[in-house]
């Protein structure tokens, strides 16, 4: 048995891997590397432009897999590799204690393992111990793979063997994704947009393919924030992305931008396919029987729109553009993106079946051929970057759009002007939304370095949200699930270690005190309100 790998050095170095790639960067593969890739993956792959895999799955299904997502993957690549090896010593211990298996994928799937008082039990009799031994005869190796199998917690606190060494696995042994979710969890991955990326990541490795064989071109700075674009209803067509923190306003741009005009508006979200996006055909009623019509999707239903009526200028507003795999459900729509000087498309694309062609003909009272992007079209789309749930945009797809960033100002007009009721021990000081929201990002950001599109924007929460004067659940839930899931509690919630969502809950509506002292002494003296 090879010698084990010390998992805690493994993803220190992932992480600092991936805190070090510039995602501005188009990523490319080397040709004789890509091709060895494809080779490992089978059949089932193949390129998608020159930029993206598609990889067909176990269930039909098909996941889209970015370049820009490669430099991450295979900063994982050993810990992946690592944890294969720990499986597979948890395997052969299974065997030799002949511990029935359920599930033969699953190692321990009977064993009681992921508690330490039951570990505890098993390993009196000496039956592990000698069974790691005889597998494992490096005095190290045994005590790593103890260490391995002994965590009480799997879930998010880990394994700590030191103050600088820490394993978040995320699973119990007993489960047999465990692999999956302890990589997810190093890579802040995220499991619903992850399906494939483990195979993926164990081709790489078994193609040879390592980090340095990427090559990155020249940064297009398509995420650096830009000046926001004024639209004119009569203006030429343009595509743009409006992305910032929540609650900035991202919609309501879009709305002033409109101004009323004539708007088709969709929501992406993960099961979003090209042909929800597009149309396709579905059964209908012809009077008793059964037949089947193409019913259109948001895409057609707005192209059409603009089609007919040319004086008018019309919008696409495309909400939560990332929540989907926003270039596989564009498909081959991605080519008409590209306009000219007018706002019109340079490139037309041919109709993805015959039922459509004939709907939108119909429906626009003119013969087309050829699908096209009229420049009275105008495609907005909104997204966090740094949401849970969200997929990358690939640089060729984000290129092909304006960019729009927007700040994060409590200080801009209509910001809700309710106060919150902080509770110091047995003082209480009401504070401005205004303040609480500014002094909030500052001390996330200070405290706990996150980032700017994480941070809360001044239309987080409503009037409505503010007005029994105590902190509003959906900031609680916000911070508590998603900013500090995986550690930053007890710095920003008193006793936040020990606390769980339910007693935090309780002591809100209690009007006990809940933030910690570090926070609350940000409002001894006041603060001005200010950009975050």
């Amino acid at each position: 048995m090879d010698s084990l790998p010390d998992l805690a050095d493994l993803i220190a170095a992932a992480k600092d891997k991936i805190s070090k790639i510039d995602v501005d960067r188009k990523v490319v593969l080397t040709n004789n590397k890509l091709e060895s890739l494809l080779q490992k993956l089978g059949a089932k792959a193949r390129l998608s432009g020159d930029n993206a895999l598609l990889v067909d799955g176990d269930k039909g299904n098909v996941y889209f897999l970015s370049f820009q997502e490669f430099p991450r993957l295979l900063a994982l690549a050993d810990y992946v590799v690592a944890l294969r090896l720990y499986e597979e010593v948890l395997k052969q211990v299974s065997d030799s204690l002949n511990i029935k298996r359920t599930d033969p994928s699953s190692p321990f799937k009977d064993a009681p393992f992921g508690s330490a008082k039951e570990y505890e039990k098993w390993t009196q009799h000496g039956a592990f111990s000698a069974a790691i031994a005889k597998l494992l005869p490096n005095q190290s190796d045994q005590d790593r793979m103890h260490l391995f199998m002994s965590d009480p917690v799997w879930s998010g606190i880990g394994w700590r063997n030191d103050d600088t060494k820490r394993l978040d696995i995320g699973k119990k042994l007993n489960r047999v994704d465990f692999i999956e979710a302890a990589t997810y969890k190093v890579g802040n991955l995220v499991a619903v947009a992850s399906k494939g990326r483990i195979e993926l990541i164990e081709a790489f490795s078994s193609a040879g393919v390592e980090y340095a064989d990427l090559e990155f071109e020249v940064a297009c700075n398509s995420y650096a924030p830009l000046v926001t674009v004024p639209v004119d209803p009569a203006a030429k067509g343009i595509n743009c992305i409006i992305y910032g923190a929540p609650g900035t306003g991202k919609s309501h741009s879009v709305d002033e931008k409109i101004n009323g005009a004539s708007c088709v508006r969709t929501v992406f979200h993960p099961d979003m396919q090209n042909s929800d996006f597009i149309g396709a055909l579905k059964p209908v009623m012809d009077g008793q029987q059964v037949t089947y019509a193409f019913s259109p999707g948001p895409f057609a239903r707005a192209l059409a729109k603009a089609w007919k009526a040319t004086a008018e200028h019309h919008y696409l507003v495309i909400e939560e553009l990332n929540r989907a795999p926003a270039a596989a459900v564009f498909g081959e729509l991605f080519q008409l993106l590209d306009r000219d000087v007018s706002g019109k498309g340079k490139y037309t694309v041919d109709f993805p079946s015959e039922e459509f062609r004939h709907w939108f003909c119909k429906e626009t009272g003119q013969q087309h051929d050829k699908m096209a992007l009229p420049s009275n079209l105008s495609i907005f789309a909104t997204m966090n970057s740094a949401d849970q749930g969200v997929y990358p945009l690939d640089t060729a797809f984000r290129r092909r759009w304006q960019q729009e960033y927007m700040q994060i100002d409590f200080g801009a007009r209509n910001v809700p002007a309710e106060a919150i009721t902080l509770v110091n021990g047995a003082n209480k000081t009401d504070v401005g939304w205004a303040e609480f929201g500014s002094n909030l990002n500052t001390f996330l950001i200070e405290t706990l370095r996150v980032a700017e599109d994480r941070l809360l924007g001044p239309w987080f929460v409503s009037s409505d949200d503010l007005k029994s004067g105590r902190v509003p659940g959906k900031i609680l839930i916000y911070l508590w699930d998603d900013l500090l899931r995986h550690h930053g509690r007890e710095l920003v919630f008193k006793d936040g270690d020990k606390r769980t969502y339910g007693s935090l809950s309780a002591a809100v509506a209690g009007d006990e005190e809940i933030f910690s002292a570090s926070f609350l002494a940000r409002f001894q003296h006041g603060s001005e309100a200010g950009a975050i």
